[in-house]
């Protein structure tokens, strides 16, 4: 017994050697002391197809770090390439030693069938450590061909798709078995297929059955890279009305493809279902329709909001002007302070002018109002208990000068905007309009002007 135990131990210890060595032996044959260049591609011993994916590897390996690399990639015509890894140099270590790897990976699709030829690829450069500096190389690889087949003649599906796997998922909004009559049911199926893109699963479409109705929803596709190739993903949805019959089968979805590997047509699909519905539930419907509807005015609301806050920013825009001139200014304010302390004629006089260069925008509106302001202030009976009603005075003709000014300009930006009213027509002086009507020539104002200036010069 105990023999045996012995010599299940050596033979564990032996066996774990064996394992520990392996790796090592293959790292240090991994890191050469010159560099080594290889082009691995996948598949090598299968067949390659039309739209297939062929992964291509290449790898530059070096024990030490590379000085100089140049290694261009030259893909022959005819093909679809796709980069999954660029340009990439790393270092890696283990126990037998540490080593320099350039990699980079590419998918190549060919789009016709024919002999292909992945061409030679050419590596020039530079590693450290030489006695003498660094280490020239200058490395080729070999060409690999091979014949690109077309599809099978047992192929039978419409669309042609070459993958080494695809699966089929769905899911549904509720389960088909607990469905009701009139009930609309969403169904989502989910594609993924290895080696292919998004947009080549292509999806078909869901099979009409009786006593049901569908719309097709949406579609769409996406395509993610790795190190090993792509991967494809395909959604597709459908709306499903259940129909009133006490029986209502519902077709499963399903696609073919051609596995390269395996040689061979095959197929992925979700299941169908055979599906008794319960009769209506006429307060779950209500219920569902004033969701809907609410909803729906909620929707609406935010919608009209939307739409209401630029027309409505507009306008306040454009009132603020207005709001502004029947507010007293900082002007105002202080022309009422200099005025209401017992200010000597010639101060008043100062803070008047103050206040009417402040008016910078209608000096000419004021005229008048100013002559009057400063005929009271020159007035013997001035006192300041009238400097109130002054004030207020003067701010009536400013406001009433700063709402003519904002009047003009919003008539001529609504003439810029949309035209004179009444056209080109009512631009006309109404003479000129009517001597136009009676076929009468215009009246020629300048010239009478004329005739005057010579008549007084003559004089």
């Amino acid at each position: 017994m105990i023999r045996r135990a012995v010599s299940c131990v050596l033979w564990w210890l032996l066996a774990s050697l064996i394992c520990v060595a392996m790796p090592l032996r293959a790292e240090v044959q991994g890191f050469p002391e010159t560099p080594s260049l290889s082009v691995i591609v996948s598949p090598e011993e299968a067949d390659w197809w039309v739209q297939g994916q062929i992964l291509v590897v290449v790898r530059l390996v070096s024990r030490h770090p590379f000085e100089a690399l140049s290694l261009p990639l030259e893909m022959p015509e005819g093909v679809r390439t796709i980069e999954l890894m660029r340009h990439r140099t790393r270092e890696e270590r283990s126990y037998a030693g540490n080593g320099w790897v350039h990699e980079t990976r590419i998918a190549v699709f060919p789009l016709s069938p024919g002999p292909l030829t992945i061409p030679a690829l050419h590596a020039t450069g530079a590693v450290a450590g030489g006695t003498d500096g660094p280490v020239r190389f200058d490395l080729r690889s070999e060409p690999i061909s091979k014949e690109v087949r077309s599809a099978p003649a047992g192929y039978d599906d419409p669309v042609w798709r070459v993958s080494t796997g695809i699966t089929l998922s769905e899911k549904w909004s509720k389960p088909p078995d607990t469905a009701r009559h009139g009930e609309i049911l969403r169904r989502v199926v989910t594609a993924s297929a290895a080696g292919m893109t998004g947009a080549q699963i292509r999806l078909p479409e869901m099979r009409r059955t009786l006593d049901m109705a569908q719309a097709d929803l949406e579609t769409t596709t996406r395509t993610e890279t790795s190190g090993s190739g792509i991967i494809g993903y395909a959604t597709r949805s459908w709306s499903v009305e259940i129909g009133e019959a006490d029986v209502v089968y519902l077709a499963p979805v399903g696609l073919s493809y051609w596995d390269p590997v395996r040689v061979e047509m095959r197929r992925a699909a979700v299941p169908g279902y055979r599906v008794e519905p319960a009769p209506a539930d006429a307060k779950a419907i209500a219920a569902q329709l004033m969701r809907e509807a609410e909803m729906t005015r909620k929707n609406s609301a935010v919608l009209l909001g939307l739409m209401l806050t630029p027309i409505a920013a507009l306008f306040i825009l454009l009132g603020l002007p207005w709001g502004m001139a029947w507010l007293p200014g900082r002007a105002d304010l202080s022309l009422r302070r200099a005025l209401a302390r017992q200010a000597t004629p010639r101060q008043a006089l100062l803070a008047l002018e103050t206040w009417r260069r402040a008016q910078s925008r209608q000096p000419d509106a004021l005229l008048d109002a100013l002559r009057q302001a400063e005929a009271r202030l020159l007035d013997p009976g001035w006192h300041a208990g009238k400097a109130p009603d002054l004030v207020r005075d003067l701010r009536r003709a400013a406001r009433e000068a700063t709402l003519h000014r904002l009047r003009e300009r919003n008539r001529r930006l609504l003439v810029s905007l949309i035209g004179p009213p009444g056209g080109l027509a009512s631009l006309r002086h109404p003479a000129e309009a009517s001597c136009a009507n009676a076929g009468q020539a215009k009246p020629t104002s300048i010239n009478v002007q004329v005739h005057r200036s010579e008549i007084r010069r003559r004089s």
